[in-house]
C-alpha cells in the first residue's frame, strides 16, 4: 500500500463483483474513502462501505454521491455499472436495447451528472472515470446493444471532458477486453444457448477469447483496478476525454 488515494472519497458503481469490486476494495488499501453501489451484495467488501441502489434510478445515484462525498465532497467516481444482452439482431427487441442503454449509458449520464454537481458545490476538481469496452470498436454479431452502448460512452466520455473542463474536472474511460468476470462467464452461457455456439462450454470460450489475444490470456480484475489506481491518482492530472486500451494487444490484431 502506498496511500496514493489518502484522504481521497470515491463512489465506484458496479462494484459486488468484478472490475468494480477490485477497483473499489483497491482504492481502499489505498487510503480513499470509498462507497460501492449496487444492486446487491453477498458478503462483505475489503474497506468499502455498500449503498444498495440501481443506477436507472436518478434519486439512487443522486443518495449514493452524497454518502461517498458526505461533507467534503467527491473526488472520484468510477462508473462501472454494466450489463451484457445476447441478442440477434433479426429479432432484437427494441425494449431489451432499451434497458441495456439504461443501465450502460443513461446510468452513466446520472452518475457523471450527480457526482459532477457535487463536484462543483464542493469546490472539487475531481475525477469522472468509465468502463467503456473494446467492443465498442470490435463489435461482434451477438452482442449489438452491448457494443452499441459502448461506443455511446466513448461519445459520452468526450463530451463530459469538455464540458467539465473549466471546472477542473477531468473524464477518462478504459476499454477492457475479454475478462474473466461473473459478467463475462454469464454473458458466454448465455451464448452457448444459442445457434450460433450451442453446446460450447464455457472452458472452449475462454480459450477461443484468449486465443485472440496477442497476450494470450484474458485479463484478470486487479489487471483493470491497477489502470483505474493511476486514473484516480495525481499522475493523470493532465489526462482527460482519453479511452485507454486494456485489452492484452487485442486492438491491434
Amino acid at each position: 500500500m502506498s496511500g496514493v488515494l489518502t484522504g481521497k472519497r470515491a463512489l465506484v458503481t458496479g462494484s459486488a463483483t468484478g472490475f468494480g469490486r477490485a477497483t473499489a476494495e483497491l482504492f481502499a488499501r489505498e487510503g480513499a474513502h470509498v462507497v460501492g453501489m449496487d444492486l446487491r451484495f453477498d458478503g462483505e467488501l475489503y474497506g468499502v462501505k455498500p449503498f444498495q441502489g440501481d443506477v436507472t434510478k436518478g434519486d439512487d445515484v443522486t443518495a449514493a454521491v452524497q454518502a461517498a462525498a458526505g461533507d467534503d465532497g467527491l473526488d472520484i467516481l468510477v462508473a462501472n455499472a454494466g450489463v451484457i444482452l445476447i441478442d440477434d439482431l433479426r429479432s432484437a427487441k427494441a425494449e431489451d436495447w432499451a434497458r441495456v442503454f439504461d443501465v450502460n449509458v443513461l446510468g452513466m449520464l446520472r452518475a457523471f451528472q450527480a457526482a459532477a454537481l457535487n463536484m462543483i458545490d464542493t469546490g472539487r476538481a475531481g475525477k469522472l472515470l468509465a468502463t467503456a469496452s473494446v467492443s465498442a470498436t470490435r463489435p461482434y454479431a451477438e452482442g449489438g446493444s452491448y457494443c452499441a452502448s459502448k461506443a455511446a460512452v466513448h461519445s459520452l466520455v468526450k463530451s463530459a471532458a469538455l464540458a467539465f473542463a473549466s471546472d477542473g474536472i477531468t473524464v477518462n474511460a478504459i476499454d477492457p477486453g475479454p475478462a474473466d468476470t461473473a459478467l463475462y462467464r454469464n454473458a458466454m452461457a448465455k451464448l452457448s444457448q444459442t445457434d450460433y455456439a450451442s453446446g460450447t462450454s464455457l472452458a472452449e470460450h475462454k480459450a477461443e477469447s484468449a486465443s485472440h489475444v496477442p497476450l494470450k490470456r484474458l485479463a484478470d480484475v486487479d489487471d483493470i483496478a491497477q489502470l483505474y489506481l493511476f486514473l484516480a491518482s495525481d499522475a493523470s492530472r493532465y489526462m482527460t476525454g482519453a479511452t485507454i486500451a486494456i485489452d492484452g494487444g487485442l486492438a491491434l490484431v
